[in-house]
């Protein structure tokens, strides 16, 4: 029985340095329990049927029907068991990534466990999440596949200058920007024109999901400067955008306010 157990110990001292070693741990050590408890199952069994010569196959075969009835009882939390062991061995994000799900909720895991995944949102609320839920989601790992993320801004400048014009001075706009990441390099696309606008795609990336928000201020501030530096003009949003119809509705309200006065 002591040798059973010291091999037991041995072998779960092993297995709690291997998940250690190789970075695959979790905040609720999902796999590791896993993998614990099987041996400890495993070693139980063992000492019963070769030590105190326990019929430990009928023992089973008589527990099935047992098992049935708690399975029935359990199948929501044992749903959300499976399916937390399913996202742990699968790995499709990490404690520290920021998520977002197909329906609109997005926050960085704060920890996985037996039953739920837990997120911190951005307004700093706790979203607990059952793992079924989350298995079965349509899933966007915003800090994969490293930490760097992309971001994409429009800019709707008057045709006054030529397409050409326009993207040079985006282009020393991206560059001026220094939380723009070098690699992969920013990129400047013209988009559509017309005789209302020359639309232009603004492409870069920043080192960490927040740093998005300062980043895109910094770049909105030099469009700005760089755009009145070089003469050219702001064109107005288009006519079915909803800032195009909010500036209709202002328009319409002013009209409307100077023909009562």
């Amino acid at each position: 029985m002591i040798r059973w157990t010291n091999g037991a110990l041995s072998l779960v001292g092993f297995v709690r340095a291997f998940l250690t070693f190789e970075r695959r741990t979790r905040e609720g050590r999902l796999l590791q329990d896993l993998i614990i408890g099987m041996i400890y199952v495993g070693t139980a069994l063992s000492i019963a049927a070769n030590v105190f010569n326990f019929p430990v196959g009928t023992l089973i075969a008589t527990s099935g029907v047992f098992a049935i009835i708690v399975g029935l009882a359990m199948q929501s939390t044992l749903s959300n068991v499976f399916s937390g062991i399913a996202l742990n061995i699968s790995r499709p994000y990490a404690v520290g990534d920021w998520i977002s799900l197909g329906d609109g909720i997005e926050g960085q895991v704060l920890e996985t466990n037996w039953r739920a995944t837990h997120l911190l949102s951005d307004t700093n609320d706790l979203i607990i999440l059952p793992n079924s839920s989350l298995a079965k989601a349509t899933l966007t790992n915003l800090s994969g596949p490293d930490r760097s993320h992309g971001v994409a801004l429009t800019v709707r400048i008057s045709p006054n200058v030529s397409p050409g014009a326009v993207s040079s001075v985006m282009r020393d706009v991206l560059l001026s920007c220094t939380s723009i990441l070098p690699n992969p390099p920013p990129t400047t696309h013209i988009q559509s024109l017309d005789a209302d606008a020359i639309e232009v795609k603004l492409s870069f990336h920043v080192a960490k999901l927040s740093a998005v928000g300062t980043t895109k201020d910094e770049v909105f501030d030099l469009v700005y400067r760089h755009v009145k530096s070089s003469g050219m003009r702001f064109a107005s949003p288009r006519a079915g955008s909803a800032e195009g119809q909010g500036a209709a509705v202002g328009r319409a309200f002013l009209g409307g306010w100077h023909a009562d006065r």
